[in-house]
């Protein structure tokens, strides 16, 4: 197979189009830009309904797998997942996780899968203009998350993430690298939290077997998250560079029952997502969809299970 451009850089994520992928992919071929961080998708549908906020979200297993500060409230143990399905299906996503009290704090680990099928490859004919070559293939990407979280002290917790990233194109290229995050969490009074992360702080960027490097971007983002009322919650999250603005609120009419929206302010449009979450003795479903300001066919729906024990026993406790 003759693929127009022979060196591979990495699948965006849903608020970015597929189709610039493919016209970078195809088109220029010295133009590698950065590597996206694959977890920028999301890890949660609460989060992606808050306007895709994770930096200061203590007793969120699935936004302790970003800011792994947010792991240190977890009592016991929990399990989590993610699933959705981007750009009208042709782009799937999995993730699948755990966490415990190890080691004096919090280890986890997560996977976060997806890929896409049967990518019809381009070529440049003797005319200049795009052709197909008749040929298909795949792209396939992973995220492997390892989390260690603790408390520095009484309303100070710390937090790193070893990420193995995978990458590869069928028949063509495979890249893989490691990156490291670090956070901070810091509960400035009952009602108050205020988070710090830094990702990809060190990164062997994306080798691969071509040997091109990606290099990941340094991301610095903040954090708030404000209990305005028991049952009303405002969080809000600052990328720093480049610049993004995410919010979110949440309301809890019933102990059980959590409704959720948010937006996210982006250079390429502003996104909007809505959801909800249910939680009954330890399982919690949460349901988001995102609608994308750009481009409609990237609005997508995202669905969460967790399980935490601890929440389980303590509402027995309660009856």
């Amino acid at each position: 197979m003759v693929f127009h451009n022979p060196h591979p850089i990495s699948l965006l994520p849903s608020h970015i189009l597929l189709p610039h992928f493919y016209y970078y992919y195809f088109f220029f071929p010295r133009q590698i830009p950065p590597s996206v961080d694959p977890t920028s998708i999301g890890l949660g549908a609460r989060s992606i309904s808050l306007g895709r906020v994770a930096v200061a979200a203590p007793g969120d297993l699935n936004a302790s797998f970003i800011n792994p500060a947010n792991s240190v409230s977890l009592e016991s143990w929990g399990l989590t997942s993610m699933y959705t399905s981007l750009l009208e299906g042709d782009l799937n996503y999995t993730m699948l996780g755990g966490a415990t009290k190890a080691f004096d704090g919090i280890v986890g680990i997560s996977y976060l899968g997806g890929g896409a099928t049967g990518i019809s490859a381009t070529t440049l004919d003797a005319n200049g203009r795009v052709a197909p070559t008749g040929t298909n293939f795949d792209y396939s990407n992973s995220t492997v998350s390892l989390i260690y979280g603790k408390a520095l002290q009484p309303k100070l917790s710390a937090g790193g993430t070893i990420k193995l990233i995978s990458k590869g194109f069928s028949g063509q290229s495979n890249g893989s690298g490691v990156s490291l995050d670090t956070g901070l969490l810091y509960s400035v009074q009952n009602n108050l939290s205020a988070g710090l992360l830094v990702q990809n702080i060190a990164s062997t960027g994306i080798n691969w077997a071509t040997g091109k490097n990606e290099a990941p971007q340094m991301l610095i983002k903040g954090g708030i998250n404000y209990q305005l009322r028991n049952d009303i919650s405002l969080l809000s999250d600052i990328d720093i560079l480049p610049f993004v603005l995410r919010g979110g609120i949440e309301w809890k009419p019933l102990s059980m029952l959590s409704v959720r929206s948010g937006i996210e302010n982006l250079s390429s449009g502003m996104n909007i997502s809505f959801g909800l979450g249910l939680a009954y003795l330890g399982i919690k479903f949460d349901y988001a969809y995102l609608k994308d300001g750009t481009l409609d066919t990237n609005s997508t729906h995202f669905f969460s299970f967790s399980f935490l024990p601890a929440t389980a026993s303590q509402t027995l406790k309660a009856r």
